[in-house]
């Protein structure tokens, strides 16, 4: 299977005042297309940096991070920029919607930062919606929906640009656990339609259900489940 995501040796150490803090302490590993796969660990165990590391957000402070063989250090900001926009789509706990816009202006507004037609943005939009239930409240804005539904949007936002990676960020965190397996299987769907889903929580029934599972402790991988 094709990498594409690699992270080899990868450090992050922040500095606090007089002291250094190593949130990431040598990672390695590898993610192939269409993998579904899980980043577990408690609260501080660095899950969260290496999230910002791999999916271009933030630089490492040592080691190597590959997407489809680039370096991202040899990349100016312009261009992880354009790789966020077009290669990976992301999902957050706290949903990130724009509150006085709709939910079709909430799903529309990263093709308008990849400069698509307005046509084409809104048809787009409202079909990524109807696939993820919400035809019915493309006009709501996001205080009028309920949390799924916020977390559906968020989803559909994702795949505005049809990005190969999606990324969610404890995507089920603020949800009932009926709705969070509602969310879960849109994800489920999503790597059944060829894409590459990344979970990062530190829920172990959500992990349990990916078929890869990344183990973090102190910015250390602690164990692998289901890799190759």
């Amino acid at each position: 299977m094709k990498t594409i995501i690699e992270l080899k040796n990868v450090k992050k150490i922040y500095q606090m005042g007089i002291v250094q803090v190593k949130a990431l302490d040598g990672i390695s590993f590898k993610i192939n297309r269409n993998e579904f796969m899980s980043v577990v660990g408690a609260s501080g165990s660095g899950k969260s940096t290496l999230l910002n590391v791999m999916c271009c957000l933030s630089r490492p402070s040592e080691g190597k991070v590959l997407i489809e063989g680039r370096d991202i250090a040899e990349m100016d900001d312009n261009e992880l920029a354009v790789i966020r926009g077009r290669e990976i789509g992301f999902v957050f706990q706290t949903f990130n919607l724009i509150q006085r816009l709709s939910a079709l202006e909430n799903v529309t507004l990263p093709m308008w930062f990849m400069g698509k037609s307005e046509e084409e943005r809104v048809e787009r939009a409202k079909k990524l919606l109807k696939m993820v239930g919400l035809e019915h409240r493309m006009k709501h804005r996001p205080s009028e929906l309920s949390g799924g539904e916020r977390q559906r949007v968020a989803i559909a936002r994702s795949l505005a640009n049809d990005p190969p990676i999606i990324v969610g960020d404890e995507p089920t965190g603020n949800l009932d656990s009926k709705t969070g397996k509602e969310i879960l299987n849109i994800f489920k769907d999503l790597y059944k339609q060829g894409r590459t889903v990344i979970l990062v929580t530190h829920d172990a029934s959500i992990a349990k259900e990916t078929k890869k599972r990344i183990y973090i402790k102190d910015g250390k991988i602690e164990k692998t489940e289901g890799c190759k």
